[in-house]
Formats: structure tokens, C-alpha cells, sequence
């Protein structure tokens, strides 16, 4: 018969056991959740892509236009960024870090359910210079923004493929409950996301902060 501490130890065992092949299937779903992320967000910038290739045919009425008028957002800098529809969703954009070789689509504003398609518009504008944008730590997406240092350029590009181009001034940790400390400070471009190896907490967030250079 079999003793309790022996019946014990399987039952503790079996335990161990599941635990174990949970943790497996978590990690193969959060793995195919982040390619999926970034197979969409490819998709996307297809799309978005398509439609600069199509101004490249009209590009020397495009030079005339742009020297005899001025852009509409520097007359009223308080306008509303132009979207493109894509899949239901409006984009506003598209952010690229050279340092990554990442380029990716930046949706009009946020939600859970949309920051696992693509990083979202968090607050802001850049056209007023304060643009915060939130992404999730996939490596599709903001994982890589830890290997980002002070002095790299970030490039954000407006659906009307005007280009703003931004330095990194500096990096810190917030904690997600620190809202006032996310949007405080004259930061003319702010990205941030999860910190991705949890060392410092799940709740929170690697800040890059970003000064527009002045052309």
C-alpha cells in the first residue's frame, strides 16, 4: 500500500509537471503572437508604402508644389494629423530607427487590443512637438528601444510624407502608474514599452525621449 509521503510526492510531481508544460505552451504563444505582431505590421507598411510609390510619379509637381506652398501644419501646427485607413484602423504614420533598421506604422490612438497589431499614438502630436508613442516589447515592435543610447536619430513620417527627425536626449525607467510623470517634460518625441527582461518590474516602462532637430 501505497505510504502518504509517497503519494505525496507523485501528487507534488504531477504538479511540477504541469506547471512545467504550461510554461512551454505560454512561451510558444507569446512567440507566435510576436511574429504575427510583425507580420502584420509588414502588411501595413506595404500599404502604406504603396501610396508613396504612388506620388513618385507626380515627384516633380510634388518639388513645384512644395516650393511655392507652405505645409499646412506649420500655418496651424494644432490641425489634426492626417490618417490613412488601413484594415478599419487609421494610421497617422510611420516611425523608423535607423539604429534597428526598424520601420514601423504608428495607428492613430491606442488600446490593448490595438498595440498587438502596431505601436499606437499615446498623446500628441508632431506636429506640436509633444508625440508620445506606446508600443509592446515584441521584438517585432519596441523590444529592441533597450540597445537604442543618447545621440541616435529616430525619423518619424507623416502620411503626407513629411519627415521630422529626432535625437535621443535621454532614457529612463517610469513606472506605468506614473502617468503625469510619462507626459511631463518639453520632449518633442517620447517612445516607450514594457521593460522587456522584468528585472525592474511588470509595471514599468522603458522611455526614450526625443528633441526634434531643427532644419
Amino acid at each position: 500500500m501505497m505510504n502518504k509521503k509517497t503519494s505525496k510526492g507523485k501528487i507534488l510531481m504531477a504538479m511540477g509537471i504541469l506547471l512545467i508544460g504550461a510554461s512551454i505552451s505560454l512561451v510558444i504563444y507569446n512567440l507566435w503572437q510576436e511574429q504575427q505582431a510583425g507580420a502584420i505590421s509588414n502588411k501595413i507598411l506595404e500599404q502604406m508604402n504603396y501610396v508613396e510609390a504612388e506620388k513618385e510619379e507626380n515627384i516633380e509637381l510634388e518639388e513645384i508644389k512644395k516650393e511655392e506652398t507652405i505645409p499646412s501644419y506649420i500655418l496651424n501646427p494644432n490641425m489634426e494629423m492626417p490618417t490613412k485607413t488601413i484594415d478599419e484602423n487609421q494610421y497617422i504614420g510611420v516611425i523608423n530607427v535607423p539604429k534597428l533598421e526598424l520601420s514601423l506604422p504608428i495607428m492613430s490612438d491606442w488600446s490593448a487590443s490595438k498595440l498587438k497589431i502596431s505601436p499606437n499614438r499615446y498623446k500628441g502630436s508632431v506636429y506640436t512637438d509633444d508625440i508620445i508613442i506606446a508600443g509592446h516589447n515584441y521584438r517585432s515592435h519596441f523590444g529592441g528601444l533597450a540597445k537604442i543610447s543618447p545621440g541616435e536619430e529616430l525619423i518619424f513620417t507623416d502620411i503626407d510624407g513629411n519627415q521630422f527627425h529626432y535625437i535621443v536626449d535621454k532614457i529612463e525607467i517610469i513606472k506605468d502608474v506614473d502617468i503625469e510623470g510619462m507626459e511631463s517634460g518639453e520632449w518633442d518625441l517620447t517612445l516607450f514599452t514594457c521593460t522587456y527582461d522584468g528585472t525592474v518590474g511588470s509595471e514599468d516602462r522603458l522611455t526614450i525621449r526625443g528633441k526634434k532637430i531643427q532644419e
